[in-house]
């Protein structure tokens, strides 16, 4: 579901025609109007109304209008793509969404979309969406180049901290001189444990500083680099965070290489190309709102700016 959050969350009510008159005779709009065009394709007032729904005011009605944009931007680009989206489609997102919403909770659709505040207008619109969405992605996916070794690069330099394993041990001290003066101990040969008991001020120091073996992501950025950094088995530091002076010692370290995550860091690249083309097609289009609904922004992201 990698476009719900962006297209759809805190859908407004939608209704039925009913509700929908009562919006348009409380704000004086014409549903027969044009609520706002998207390259020259027209959005009805009477589709904004039936999914804004009974009550809705002018912000509801701004941000589901940017909701009908978005939707629209998309409908544009499987024709653009020549790729089709039928009934099929929709039924598979239909039920990835009502399995992913409702899923070990033992409560139906209807009860989650209540509590959510989200009608069946407005939630047949999250599945269209979706399906669009996913046919995008697929085709995006399955025309995009190779990602760079740069890229490739640039994301493991990223990511390094949350895909190695390390186990090390520190004594924390409060003073860099301290701090110096058991490094020196240290590399001279004294066992590393006694020192973390007899000096460190953290509560690690009884078990000899022991900190165990997790990924250096877990702890401060200077603390962790110096777990990726230090000679394995060999006292290293000082090193300052905001809880002091630091002398580490790594014991173990396993770090994949380049090529041991080639393949997932690619796939994370390719996730990004479907969010990054949304938001730029998004922002080229040529949009224009009715006024009475507001204005048409993109920066700092695309959306109404409802009427003051």
């Amino acid at each position: 579901m990698i476009v719900l959050a962006l297209l759809v969350a805190s859908c407004g009510g939608g209704s039925d025609d009913s509700s929908a008159s009562s919006t348009a005779a409380t704000l004086a709009l014409d549903p027969t109007e044009t609520a706002a065009t998207v390259d020259g394709t027209p959005i009805a007032t009477a589709t904004l109304l039936d999914l804004a729904g009974d009550g809705a005011g002018p912000e509801e009605l701004a941000d589901n209008l940017r909701r009908l944009i978005i939707n629209q931007v998309l409908e544009d680009a499987v024709v653009d793509f020549d790729v089709a989206v039928g009934q099929g489609d929709e039924d598979r997102a239909r039920e990835a969404i009502v399995a992913e919403v409702t899923g070990g909770s033992g409560a139906t659709l209807e009860e989650v979309l209540s509590d959510a505040g989200i009608s069946s207008v407005a939630f047949d619109l999250i599945v269209r969406q979706t399906a669009l969405a996913s046919a995008v992605e697929l085709y995006l996916a399955d025309n995009a180049p190779p990602p760079r070794d740069e890229d490739l690069q640039a994301l493991y330099d990223e990511q390094i901290g949350d895909r190695a394993n390390v186990c090390a041990a520190h004594i924390l001290l409060e003073t860099r001189a301290d701090a110096d003066s058991a490094l020196a101990r240290a590399v001279g040969g004294e066992d590393f444990g006694d020192l973390a008991r007899e000096l460190s001020t953290g509560p690690s120091g009884p078990d000899g500083g022991d900190l165990g073996c997790s990924s250096p992501a877990a702890y401060v950025a200077p603390f962790a680099a110096a777990t990726l950094e230090a000679d394995v088995g060999t006292a290293f530091g000082p090193v300052e965070t905001q809880f002091g002076f630091h002398v580490i010692l790594v014991t173990d370290r396993t770090v994949p290489t380049l090529d041991d995550v080639r393949d997932e860091l690619a796939a994370a690249l390719l996730s990004d190309v479907f969010p990054a083309w949304l938001t730029a097609q998004v922002q080229a289009a040529v949009v224009r709102v009715d006024p009475v609904f507001g204005r048409w922004v993109t920066d700092p992201s695309p959306g109404v700016v409802p009427p003051s």
